[in-house]
């Protein structure tokens, strides 16, 4: 993914990654809700974690209106 930098070894599933978004090394996401929220990340009703680049909230209606974009 172009501008945005995971550190190696890290574990990713249900994510939506923003462009300018750094991931520490050995990160795991998408695995435990309360361990997603402690970095400050946004979780989702539905369970997807949301890795700003800028610290911007998600909410499912606003995933919603940009799945409807594409």
């Amino acid at each position: 993914m172009p501008n945005v930098k995971i550190g190696r070894n890290s574990r990713i599933r249900r994510a939506i990654i923003d462009t300018g978004a750094e991931i520490p090394e050995s990160s795991v996401i998408g695995y435990d809700a309360e361990e997603d929220r402690a970095p400050g990340y946004t979780v989702t009703d539905s369970g997807i974690v949301v890795v700003p680049g800028n610290a911007m909230p998600v909410d499912d209606e606003t995933l919603a209106d940009v799945a409807a974009l594409h």
